[in-house]
């Protein structure tokens, strides 16, 4: 591996002496700038051009390198790296003929898509999102750049950082759901874990923060559709993960009728029901967009037919975007959510369904009582006639004559096989002074029969702004470990960095007046407390 090591080093090498250098960097840029300058200086107009050539390996999946139209534009100094090529000895051959057989020797960049994984397969991105531990995405991006680094691959397609509010949208699988703060962090998670310190060690491989801004927003939650948008949602929202990634915040620690048939026919001999159901993986992703977002009717048919044979049914969920639970809410006893969990999926789910271990996620995106509430989010602005948040219709208020705004599930959202009970929310003072910090506290008891985890939310509300502001925004969270019938005091501490917003002169800064605070287990069930900011 010393010979692909060093050609991977080189090739990055070459990618940071073009970007990174600046007039008063010393004299280690310098020199890089020298060595770039040079050798542009002896590249053919040719040459520069296929530096920026990054063709599929499509034809290297199966076929042999030496001698294959890209062997061959490799040789002419007409490509400058490759996409998606696996296996060691592929990209050995490759980047030996760069560096041996043509004219300059440049090595070649060799990027993939490892977005939740390379040999060793992770959950997707949604569903790592809802661990809501950042030290965690780090440890499995680590794993991953180890992986991919060993067969050569250098650069790597993720994180996605999309925000998204519409589950119509495949590619809600990709990213971290719809908050910028928890984004953001996850963001900074991913590129931590693939880039490690600095990109110095050789199991270190580059992130590619993505998709071009703002592609996560597309009209009616499809892909490759226009986007429009303020600059207010774009600076306060969309871009907010950019900025996670790089600029990372510290980590956050703690389905046809003899099928039905059969299946019907094992039920009856069980004492209990598990039903493995949900989105096929080709249901959601790039080019996946879907405008029913329930479960398949064949499988929706078959659980209902399981509920009604009397015996206790749990509902194994496979997906990779929210869906419209309504029926199952109502008819299922239980419901786990496992997204598409990866290599050790079955351990884990195993692990939750017999107990061994309590659930601790929570959702990072709403799920909708019907597909006609999309996009859906809880940070949404208040509206000029907003709605009481209950479940009846209030006419002339912004809200549906047969739908309830609030979705069936909220945005934190999550169950346990323990109980926790929130106690009164304290503040350390009513005003926070210019340049100041509050202190807020809530003791959180595990007051259920086992050990659990609690993830604890922490939203603000800018009661009195410049411009619209959100009904509440995610702002901090901890997680909690707590013992059967411990109680600890969970304390957070605000400052005015986190009251600051774009305003709609794109200034960052915040206005003096009251902020409300919420504290809760979801963006819904919260205690409130106002304070005065000066």
């Amino acid at each position: 591996m010393g010979k692909i090591s060093q050609f991977v080093k080189a090739g990055a090498l070459l990618l940071s002496m073009a970007g990174c250098s600046s007039p008063n960097s010393g004299g280690k840029d310098a020199e890089m700038d020298r060595f770039i300058s040079d050798l542009m200086g002896r590249m053919t107009l040719q040459e520069k051009l296929g530096q920026l050539n990054l063709p599929a390996g499509n034809d290297l999946v199966s076929g042999a390198v030496k001698n294959s139209k890209m062997a061959e534009a490799i040789r002419a100094g007409e490509v400058g790296g490759f996409f998606n090529v696996k296996g060691v000895d592929k990209i050995y051959q490759m980047q030996r003929m760069a560096v041996e057989e043509t004219r300059l020797g440049i090595p070649l960049i060799v990027g993939a898509d490892v977005i939740h994984g390379y040999e060793t397969i992770f959950p997707i991105p949604l569903a790592l999102s809802c661990s809501w531990d950042t030290a965690a995405v780090t440890r499995m991006a680590r794993i991953s750049a180890t992986e991919a680094s060993a067969d050569g691959i250098s650069w790597t397609f993720s994180p996605m950082v999309d925000i998204c509010r519409d589950a119509r949208w495949g590619r809600i699988a990709e990213g971290s759901g719809e908050d910028p703060y928890l984004g953001a962090l996850m963001a900074g998670a991913y590129v931590r874990g693939y880039q490690g310190d600095g990109m110095k060690q050789n199991n270190e491989i580059m992130a590619c923060v993505k998709h071009f801004a703002l592609y996560g927003a597309s009209e009616s939650g499809r892909d490759y559709n226009s986007v429009d948008m303020s600059r207010n949602l774009m600076y306060n929202v969309c871009l907010a993960p950019y900025k996670g990634a790089v600029e990372p915040r510290p980590l956050t620690r703690g389905d046809d009728r003899q099928l039905r048939a059969e299946a019907l026919r094992v039920a009856a001999s069980a004492d209990v029901i598990v039903a493995a159901l949900g989105e096929s993986a080709e249901m959601s992703g790039e080019s996946s967009s879907r405008t029913d977002i329930q479960i398949p009717d064949a499988q929706k048919d078959l659980l209902k037919a399981l509920v009604a044979t009397g015996k206790p049914v749990v509902l194994a969920l496979f997906t990779g975007r929210p869906l419209d639970l309504c029926w199952e809410s109502e008819h299922v006893p239980a419901i786990l959510n496992v997204w598409f969990a990866g290599s050790e999926a079955g351990d884990a789910i195993a692990d939750v369904m017999f107990g061994d271990v309590s659930p601790s996620g929570k959702l990072t995106t709403s799920f909708p009582r019907a597909v006609g509430q999309l996009p859906l989010y809880y940070n949404h602005l208040n509206t000029g006639r907003p709605d009481t948040d209950d479940t009846t219709f209030n006419r002339y208020g912004s809200n549906y004559i047969d739908q309830s705004n609030e979705p069936l599930y909220p945005f934190g959202y999550g169950l346990s096989y323990t109980t926790f009970r929130y106690g009164n929310l304290q503040l350390s003072a009513e005003r926070m002074a210019k340049g100041g910090q509050l202190k807020v506290t809530v003791p959180v008891t595990n007051s259920g029969e086992c050990d659990g985890i609690e993830i604890v939310q922490l939203y603000l509300h800018d009661v009195y702004a410049e411009i619209s502001r959100p009904v509440k925004e995610l702002k901090a969270f901890r997680r909690v470990a707590l013992k059967k019938g411990e109680t600890q005091n969970v304390e957070f501490v605000l400052d005015e960095d986190d009251l600051k917003y774009y305003n709609s002169r794109l200034e960052y800064g915040y206005e003096p007046g009251e902020f409300e605070v919420m504290v809760g287990p979801d963006s819904r069930n919260v205690q409130h407390a106002t304070f005065v900011a000066e």
